[in-house]
């Protein structure tokens, strides 16, 4: 028998600032800031993640 949940189709694998140089433009980045753009990136990723936990929530209340 099937479920009928959907998948969580979720990338697992963290950005780390060489994960990040990858990327066109962040090549040459310095470690500092790749450091400091992966946090804010994760930081809004959160963000955006607990946003969509609430309104889910509130729609089944």
């Amino acid at each position: 028998m099937k479920s009928n949940k959907k998948k969580n189709n979720t990338n697992k694998e963290k950005l780390t600032a060489e994960n990040l140089r990858g990327f066109k433009g962040f090549e040459t980045i310095q470690e500092e800031e790749a450091t400091h753009i992966v946090n804010s990136i994760n930081q809004f990723a959160a963000i955006i993640a607990d946003n969509i936990l609430n309104n889910k929530a509130y729609e089944e209340n």
